[in-house]
C-alpha cells in the first residue's frame, strides 16, 4: 500500500510541475522539496533515474520564476508549439469507431476524441467533474495523472490501474521525444525525462 501512496504523490507532483510556474512552485524548488521527493523515489525503484539537475537552479527566486513563466509560454502555449499540447486527443485518431463517416474519423490534432470521452465517463462514474480550467480538454495529461493518483489513493484492482495506464500513457514516449525537440530548459528537461521514466516504472512494478 506503501508504494501506491508514493505512485500517487509522484503523479500529483509531475501534474503540478506541468502546470503555470508559480512562487510556491520556485520555492519548492529552491528548498530542494522536489529534486529531494524525486530522488528519493527514483532510487526506491532502482533502474535507470531521469536527469534531475533542473531541480536545483541557481539564482535569484524572482530571475527564476520569470524565466521559468517564459519558458512555459513557449513550450506550452506560444501559438507554433500547437503539437506540443499535452492533450491526449491531439495526438491520436480522433476515433476508432468503425461506424463513423466523418471524414476527420482517423484524423490526428482534434480535441473531444475517443480518449476525452473515456475519460469523462470515468469522472462520471466516479462522481466527479471535469474542472472549469480544463473544459473541452478532459484527456489533458494534468487532469490524467491526478486520476492516476486518485486510483492509486483509493481501493482498485491492479489490472484495472494497468488497463488505465494502456489506455491513457501511450502516447507519453512520443510526446516526451517531441517537447525535447523544443530544446527546453533543464528545467523542463527533467519534467519531461521524470515523467516517462514514473510511467515506465508504475507499467513495470504493477
Amino acid at each position: 500500500m506503501a508504494i501506491h501512496i508514493e505512485n500517487a504523490e509522484v503523479a500529483r507532483l509531475l501534474a503540478w510541475l506541468l502546470t503555470d510556474p508559480d512562487e510556491e512552485m520556485v520555492e519548492a524548488l529552491k528548498n530542494r522539496n522536489i529534486c529531494n521527493l524525486l530522488s528519493g523515489y527514483f532510487e526506491s525503484i532502482q533502474g535507470k533515474a531521469p536527469s534531475l539537475e533542473g531541480f536545483l537552479p541557481g539564482g535569484d527566486r524572482l530571475d527564476l520564476l520569470n524565466q521559468m513563466k517564459s519558458e512555459y509560454r513557449r513550450l506550452f502555449q506560444a501559438p507554433g508549439a500547437d503539437d506540443c499540447w499535452w492533450v491526449e486527443s491531439i495526438h491520436k485518431p480522433w476515433t476508432n469507431d468503425p461506424e463513423c463517416r466523418l471524414s476527420m474519423a482517423r484524423e490526428k490534432g482534434h480535441v473531444m476524441g475517443d480518449s476525452a470521452l473515456h475519460m469523462t465517463e470515468l469522472y462520471r462514474s466516479m462522481g466527479m467533474e471535469v474542472p472549469e480550467a480544463f473544459s473541452g480538454l478532459p484527456d489533458h495529461i494534468i487532469l490524467e495523472l491526478d486520476f492516476l493518483a486518485f486510483l492509486f489513493e483509493r481501493s482498485f484492482t491492479e489490472d484495472g490501474a494497468k488497463a488505465f495506464l494502456n489506455d491513457h500513457f501511450d502516447w507519453i514516449p512520443d510526446m516526451v521525444k517531441r517537447g525535447k525537440t523544443y530544446q527546453p530548459s533543464s528545467f523542463y528537461v527533467s519534467v519531461l525525462e521524470s515523467l516517462e521514466r514514473f510511467i515506465e516504472s508504475v507499467r513495470t512494478n504493477l
